[in-house]
């Protein structure tokens, strides 16, 4: 379902523009400072098994043995193996085939497109007897993948078959989905191995066997499933079915609030040029860098960021420029040429934008899907799917009483990376300027990363920027 607004230059592209800026800096100060958190650690599974009763033990070496469909939560396609003239290839996505050559006892080296240095190893399951799984590694990072049963199990073994499906977190934390893995119902998790799940009672699972990984309750609305709650070790997750929906406000309607929650139509196309100072902080570590953004209607971005921390004998101080027009953009930094930004990678940034392009959702978004109402502590927030045109997927947050833009939850995947991730952002301390409400604090997170911080200082608004200020070069 799509909805959009009226056409004209003035509309496509034009944004609260302080969120196009402020999208601009956070990205820009994400990537140029680093994500400097310990990445997460492959697990390894605590035992093995035989194959469960009555079915062939399966030789992991031949390359046979691992072909077929693997369950990829999150993702709107299976990740898969073939096996063609003698040769392994492993595909996450339609643009996204990697060739494997043997690398040793089952382990497979992935080549190129892949960057360097990743190995797909092949192990036998935890105690869970369903059979086997495969580990995209490089490094001490890596990602689980679960064979996914060519045909459903039938007779009791099909219980729990209307569960089969993806499941989201509304906390932004990673999807997960439930699929039958050699006979068995079980949970998926991507960065960790998959657990079976053992009914216990009417719509209550057990993690595991023996239930000491905790508990899975499923959460209906009369016959219809809408989501699941796991309960492990202290920890509470909530997630959502990813093709679940329980609001009744329509598309149109959901965007006419958010625009007027900004300030109107009318304020928003009167708006010619933003400019901010912005300050970026990394959790624990204090401010980290500070610059300048720019932004000019419809659709032009310009952000400079120089790094806090003092530059070593003979070294310059770290420094980056940023330019998007559209879906045309430009990086550079520490004196190098300009980096040409592919129309991917620009769909990419202009997605983590706060506020970005609400005038013109059609002409943005491809698909897009009011979704839940959840709460996320003390408020209440409806969740929109969203489907830009470069093909970037994201989920947006609205505040129930306020229709302000709480959080993004965008899914992001590097150039040449098999596996996405989700980076979340939230938006406080609206304040007007020029007629707009504008999010003076944002909050940027991803797996493996500390939290980045974006404060917008002195922002004012109908400035003139010079020209060059937008230059591609």
């Amino acid at each position: 379902m799509t909805s959009g607004a009226p056409g004209g230059a003035k509309t496509i592209g034009l944004v609260v523009a302080a969120g196009a800026i402020a999208f601009a800096a956070g990205v820009l100060a994400f990537q140029f400072l680093g994500r400097t958190g310990p990445p997460p650690a492959t697990p390894t599974p605590t035992a093995t098994s035989a194959p469960a009763s009555g079915t062939a033990k399966l030789d992991l070496a031949r390359p046979e043995t691992i072909v077929g469909a693997y369950v990829q939560p999150g993702e709107p396609q299976d990740a898969t193996i073939k096996l063609a003239d003698g040769k392994l290839t492993f595909t996450t996505a339609p643009d996204q085939v990697y060739p494997l050559e043997p690398a040793g006892e089952r382990r497979y080296k992935v080549g190129s497109p892949m960057p360097p240095g990743y190995v797909l190893s092949v192990r036998p399951a935890r105690a869970d007897d369903h059979h086997f799984e495969i580990v995209l590694e490089k490094g001490t990072t890596g990602v689980v993948l679960v064979p996914r049963d060519a045909k459903a199990p039938t007779g009791a073994a099909a219980r729990g078959a209307s569960l089969v499906g993806t499941y989201r977190s509304l906390s932004g934390g990673p999807a997960r989905a439930v699929a039958f893995s050699g006979g068995k119902l079980v949970l998926v998790q991507i960065t960790r191995p998959a657990i079976v799940l053992s009914e216990t009672a009417t719509d209550t699972f057990a993690l595991g066997a023996d239930a000491k990984e905790g508990q899975m309750r499923v959460r209906r609305e009369g016959e219809r499933i809408t989501g699941l709650v796991i309960e492990r070790a202290g920890e509470r997750i909530e997630l959502v079915r990813a093709d679940a929906s329980d609001s009744s406000m329509s598309t149109a309607e959901l965007r006419a609030k958010a625009i007027t929650a900004l300030g109107g139509e009318q304020a928003i196309k009167a708006l010619s040029t933003l400019t901010a100072a912005i300050s970026v902080s990394t959790a624990g570590k204090g401010v980290t860098a500070e610059g300048k953004l720019y932004w000019r209607a419809p659709d032009h971005i310009a952000s400079e960021l120089t790094s806090t921390a003092k530059a070593p004998k003979g070294k310059e101080t770290p420094r980056m420029r940023l330019v998007l027009r559209g879906s045309d953009g430009m990086a550079a930094s520490g004196g190098q040429a300009p980096t040409r930004l592919t129309r991917e990678a620009s769909g990419m940034l202009r997605a983590q934008s706060p506020v970005l392009l609400e005038l013109d959702w059609q002409a943005r978004y491809a698909t897009i899907a009011v979704k839940q109402t959840h709460k996320s502590g003390a408020d209440e927030l409806i969740a929109v799917d969203k489907t830009t045109t470069e093909g970037v997927r994201l989920t947006d947050h609205y505040d129930a009483k306020t229709f302000l833009l709480r959080r993004r939850d965008v899914v992001e995947r590097a150039p040449g990376s098999p596996q996405a991730s989700t980076v979340t952002t939230t938006y406080e301390d609206y304040r007007p300027v020029g007629g707009v409400m504008i999010p003076m604090l944002r909050t940027t997170r991803a797996t493996g990363a500390l939290a980045q911080q974006l404060r917008l200082l002195d922002v004012r608004a109908g400035a003139e920027i010079p020209d060059a200020t937008f230059e591609l070069k």
